[in-house]
């Protein structure tokens, strides 16, 4: 359900989306749109992106104590075994994805060649959320969380849900999942390794909402 006050933004997105489309104005502009759109009762797909920079955050075991987060086999990889020996912060997510998120398997493309555009992570996300596949996870069940522009871009070419990581704490905040105060640590946590724009628009909506 989308609150009354964010239904202009939803209007906003549509009456907008031909002169935007395929641009980078448009991607920005969705993106910010988006963030301002809740999605309920969504299982949540993350990839690495969005599993570093909650947890660096301090927010990714919030974040999966509340919802179903799943990840494909390929972004645990990448972002766990690929990663204890380099980055300190490897142990944590592991951690936490063994006990919170589900890893599962996501099955090949049938038919089709996968985008070469992307990584292992975001090819098994689409084979997640795609119905060109036999997983029972498709765009309409499932919101993936991404920072990756690229990746969001592609995604809203398709349909398929989306967040970014500062509207997932900004949807736990109007669920009354968060405190105020604790959704505004949580911000200025993630302010140093998201775009501005990104945060000043989970910000404003913050203030909108409260």
């Amino acid at each position: 359900m989308i609150p009354r006050w964010l239904t202009g933004f939803w209007h906003q997105q549509h009456s907008t989306r031909s002169l935007y489309q395929g641009s980078v104005a448009y991607c920005i502009l969705l993106v910010n749109i988006r963030l301002d759109i809740v999605y309920n009762n969504s299982m949540l797909i993350l990839d690495s992106d969005a599993l570093i920079k909650l947890n660096r955050a301090g927010a990714l075991h919030r974040v999966a104590q509340v919802y179903d987060c799943v990840i494909p086999v390929a972004v645990y990889k990448e972002s766990v075994e690929d990663a204890l020996e380099v980055y300190p912060d490897a142990a944590e997510i592991r951690d936490i994805i063994n006990n919170r998120i589900e890893v599962v398997k996501a099955e090949p493309f049938q038919g089709i060649a996968a985008p070469s555009a992307f990584g292992p992570g975001e090819i098994e996300i689409l084979m997640l959320v795609t119905p060109r596949t036999i997983m029972p996870i498709t765009g309409d069940e499932a919101t993936v969380v991404t920072d990756d522009v690229r990746f969001l871009r592609y995604l809203a070419a398709f349909g398929v849900n989306f967040m970014v990581p500062s509207s997932v704490i900004v949807t736990m905040r109007q669920q009354n999942l968060l405190s105020h105060e604790e959704t505004i640590s949580i911000l200025e946590s993630l302010r140093p390794i998201i775009s501005a724009n990104e945060y000043l628009t989970a910000i404003r909506v913050l203030k909108q909402g409260e």
